[in-house]
């Protein structure tokens, strides 16, 4: 899926501090050359927690990047980090919100040093983090999934971005798990991270 015609930035509506914002003021300093580290311990993980997270950052990356000067595909540097093995129904859940292609799928050893040191090794600039996991590194992104008490960031989305997710997590096999996690709040819940 190239999102560019599904969704746009007016499909998210993000509340930092009880105030409105954009993704601008909710992960800061994300432009084109940001790249996003997307930690998902288990594969499904950031689809099912941190969806929205994933679709604003991917929606403000096709608001601002330039118009391609040819019909190639300019898909953002964003990085999935997993312990998981990538196989054709999480590749599909995953390239439907172009985070994509296939070499941007990193698949790491458990653990928050293996991970911190596949976000070095990829340069990235932003994070999108597990509350499960400890430790989250100091630059700019969101912690997604438990609790999030802190309240930090809101963000509700409109049917498209729902709908986007909705193919995602229906690529994703059956199992106990995902599907008692699949009936989906309006809203997601996320800390701020940097």
């Amino acid at each position: 899926m190239h999102t560019t015609r599904d969704i746009r930035p007016s499909h998210l509506r993000c509340v930092h501090g009880g105030e409105s914002a954009d993704v601008a003021q909710v992960l800061p300093r994300l432009g084109i050359a940001s790249r996003l580290a997307i930690v998902s311990p288990r594969g499904e993980d950031a689809i099912l927690d941190g969806g929205y997270a994933i679709a604003a950052a991917v929606a403000a990356f096709y608001a601002v990047r330039p118009r391609p000067r040819s019909h190639a595909c300019d898909y953002p540097a964003f990085v999935l980090l997993t312990n998981d093995p990538i196989d054709d129904a999480l590749a599909t859940a995953w390239a439907n919100l172009d985070v994509w292609p296939a070499e941007r799928w990193i698949r790491v050893a458990p653990g928050r040093d293996a991970v911190i040191e596949a976000i070095v090794h990829q340069d990235a600039t932003h994070v999108l983090w597990p509350e499960s996991l400890a430790g989250a590194p100091d630059i700019p992104g969101l912690r997604y999934g438990g609790r999030n008490d802190s309240g930090d960031v809101l963000i509700e989305a409109d049917a498209p971005v729902e709908r986007m997710i909705r193919v995602s997590l229906d690529a994703l096999p059956a199992s106990a798990a995902i599907a008692a996690r699949r009936s989906r709040a309006p809203m997601e819940a996320y800390g701020r991270l940097g």
